[in-house]
């Protein structure tokens, strides 16, 4: 029997039954990895404690942002092809302390891929722009700050997220109880629930629970009338919600003009001084230039340049400035309707290239907990989206919408 396209509790309880042995469980790991060359291993030495927690020895592969003590970390960039961190970020040092195992370190798609090929039984990735939950398996993007950034690159610090790709929202909902917590060393941390388990939201009664949709984010009234309609039957009320379209389309831009900023920001130590391999002799404007010239990409390079125009002092007002408002204006709408109903419902449709899936941006602007399942036979995926610091809702209305669309489990 196969192991690997299991979910995380019927692994964990074969283990401690003994129907499989943690060495040969790890094997079928590292060999699966091995035999598909999508991302490289780099991992299959390192020796993690035995422990009796739920996430011992199973393995899962890690976003290329995320820092870890001796083993290479780009984050995709060439200024930091060589790059080997000092320290391990919190999510990781929390894992790596329960004897989970990391075997890879690939870039966003083949997190998604490691997951849904069952080559690993969860991905911990980065969601800045909703690209978590952009997927074909189940995402979740908790409240921000319930899981620690510290050690995570920063792209634009205020949308970032870490967050969990997974088989299932079980297996999400298990990750995330094990590294959410409050951490000092990161200023955005939340401290008021830590001691709740979101695993026991997932079986409450979703009866009279109240969701909502945007009207005119409905693309497809076909699809989401049947899902609308089925849902209904698990005794769900669910209503529309009409916003003014110009607040709407203004998600995207004001996403775009903030992080830039954001961007520009976290970059400026890209400068091949204290990462990068330039050469220190010369003029050091000079040599910066050079560098980033040589190892930065044409988009990147464009970005920077837009975020450092957006933040310059005769503009910062009219973009930056403004564009926060904006942002403030967009939540301020989202809490309002979040006073009134439990979660929102959002459509996602499966081409990952297409605008229409920028209302996942909802999630970033506002920090809220926001998860994506699959809906079996159909061309789109639905997206809940909850209140501020109410994952254990979001999770509990997803799961019972993944149970009633996904009966068919894997044997």
């Amino acid at each position: 029997m196969k192991y690997l396209d299991k979910d995380i509790l019927f692994v964990f309880n074969a283990l401690k039954k003994n129907d499989i042995s943690k060495e040969k469980f790890k094997k079928e790991a590292l060999d699966n990895i091995k035999d598909t060359n999508i991302f490289k291993l780099i991992n299959d030495k390192i020796n993690y404690p035995d422990t009796d927690n739920i996430l011992s020895c199973i393995p899962y592969t890690l976003k290329d942002n995320i820092s870890t003590k001796d083993i290479i970390t780009t984050a995709g960039l060439n200024t930091l092809k060589n790059y080997v961190p000092v320290y391990n970020a919190t999510c990781y040092e929390k894992l790596s302390s329960k004897g989970a195992i990391m075997i890879g370190k690939p870039i966003r798609d083949e997190l998604e891929t490691s997951v849904k090929k069952d080559l690993v039984s969860y991905a911990i990735g980065t969601d800045t722009f909703g690209e978590i939950r952009n997927t074909s398996v189940v995402g979740y993007k908790p409240s921000y700050g319930l899981i620690s950034r510290y050690g995570v690159f920063a792209y634009a610090s205020s949308f970032d997220h870490v967050g969990i790709y997974a088989k299932n929202v079980l297996d999400a909902t298990l990750v995330v109880d094990e590294i959410k917590g409050y951490d000092k060393k990161d200023m955005t941390s939340i401290n008021d629930m830590d001691d709740i388990k979101l695993k026991d939201y997932l079986n409450n009664n979703v009866n009279g629970k109240k969701i909502f949709y945007i009207k005119e984010l409905i693309n497809d009234q076909h699809y989401m009338k049947e899902i609308i309609d089925k849902i209904k039957t698990l005794g769900i009320e669910i209503y529309e919600e009409s916003i003014d379209i110009n607040l709407l389309n203004a998600i995207k831009p004001v996403h775009d003009m903030i992080s830039l900023a954001e961007l520009s920001s976290n970059t400026s130590n890209l400068t091949g001084i204290i990462f990068g391999d330039a050469n220190k002799n010369g003029n050091i404007n000079d040599m910066m230039k050079k560098h980033r010239s040589e190892s930065l990409t044409s988009t990147m390079k464009r970005k920077l340049i837009m975020g450092s125009y957006i933040l310059q002092k005769e503009n910062i007002n009219n973009y930056f400035i403004n564009a926060k408002k904006v942002r403030r204006l967009i939540v301020n709408t989202f809490n309002n309707l979040f006073n009134n109903y439990d979660a929102l419902i959002l459509p996602i449709l499966s081409n990952k290239d297409n605008n229409s899936n920028n209302h996942l941006l909802i999630g970033n602007l506002g920090g809220y907990p926001s998860i994506t399942v699959n809906i079996n036979k159909m061309p789109i995926s639905v997206n809940i989206t909850g209140k501020y610091k109410e994952d254990g809702k979001a999770l509990n209305i997803a799961s019972y919408i993944e149970k009633l669309f996904n009966k068919e489990d894997k044997k």
